[in-house]
């Protein structure tokens, strides 16, 4: 299989940054309805009402790869993302949120100004809380169903339809300790098989067209008044599995660890041509990548929580060979993004 990058510096950026919520709040695929804070009204309300509502503010500051130069990548990003949710049994759950991304620094080769603010992708969750559970032994499984919409800029270049994405975790608790392995399995359902522009709605003309130098070695062409982006294809379907590990060090205090490893497979099935690395191998398409991550998070009051952690997302972490591991490696410069988040969480 040859490695080739399905996502963009942004979208990882974007990724790290979210990496923040789902290490303090548990795996994202087991968030319970205990994780909802809900409006009681007076204390005492006999029911609490079904409805809740979040708001997440949250920034990621790269620190890069600690190597100077072009390959440094520093970068800002910041998201504010509300959440709406609906209580449908006692460990059941539907939600919505639709989010914005603002790009404050980003120098790492992506065509985007400074300040550029861009709307996210909509999702629908249906999550159960406790598919099974075994008190005696701190022992509960839990699972969603996600179905997103193409709303943001990203999805639109890739013409993509719509996505769907199955997710489970299981969770260990002993005491103030914390185990949870999780995984999960995302389609992506596009028009095209290759990023396009829609060249009308361009004011100069030299913007969008055919033969634009994209890379080294490839260029744009024009198919049906489109101009596509030739590479190496979208991403078909991911897979993402990984392990964490929490502790309780106080009321409302939590540590959290965690690894999580993705594999995305492309639409393409390539060939080893004169454009090919050393390493590569026919088959489809395919990108690796591992998250590394440390955090500590604190619930201040009911409905107010906030986040700290350190995230490293490296592509290409089991090395040309596949022989290798990379855990918070700070010096491949290329295949390294390193981030600092910050967030905030108020609900109601």
């Amino acid at each position: 299989m040859r490695n080739s990058p399905h996502t963009n510096l942004p979208t990882r950026a974007a990724a790290a940054l979210a990496l923040a919520a789902a290490l303090v709040a548990g795996p994202a695929v087991a968030a319970t309805p205990a994780a909802e804070v809900t409006s009681e009204g007076s204390e005492s309300a006999a029911t609490p009402s079904a409805i809740s509502a979040s708001v997440t503010a949250a920034t990621s500051i790269g620190i890069g790869t600690f190597v100077e130069g072009p390959q440094k990548r520093e970068l800002i990003v910041g998201s504010l993302t509300p959440r709406l949710s609906y209580k449908l049994g006692n460990t059941v759950s539907l939600s919505g949120a639709l989010g914005v991304t603002w790009y404050a620094l980003e120098s790492a080769g992506v065509g985007y100004e400074p300040n550029r603010v861009l709307l996210g992708s909509a999702s629908a969750t249906l999550s159960d809380g406790s598919i099974w559970a075994d008190k005696e032994n701190g022992l509960n499984l839990s699972g969603s169903f996600t179905l997103g919409a193409p709303t943001s800029l990203s999805d639109q270049l890739t013409n993509k339809i719509f996505t769907m994405t199955p997710s489970a975790a299981l969770s260990w608790k002993v005491g103030d300790f914390s185990l949870t392995g999780s995984t999960s399995f995302s389609k992506v359902f596009n028009r095209t098989n290759q990023a396009t522009l829609d060249c009308s709605g361009f004011d100069d003309p030299q913007e969008c067209r055919q033969g634009r130098l994209l890379s080294d070695s490839l260029t744009s062409e024009s198919v049906d008044g489109e101009v596509v982006l030739t590479g190496t294809g979208l991403t078909s379907f991911a897979v993402v599995y990984g392990l964490s590990a929490g502790y309780a060090a106080m009321d409302g205090l939590n540590i959290g660890l965690g690894l999580s490893m993705s594999h995305a497979f492309g639409v393409l099935s390539l060939p080893e041509d004169e454009q090919a690395s050393i390493n590569a191998k026919t088959g489809r398409s395919q990108s690796d990548a591992l998250t590394s991550s440390v955090s500590v998070s604190y619930r201040a009051l009911k409905q107010l929580s906030v986040a700290l952690s350190l995230a490293t997302s490296t592509s290409r972490p089991l090395g040309a060979q596949g022989d290798d591991i990379v855990l918070f490696d700070f010096t491949r410069a290329s295949d390294n993004i390193t981030s600092i988040g910050l967030s905030v969480t108020g609900s109601m």
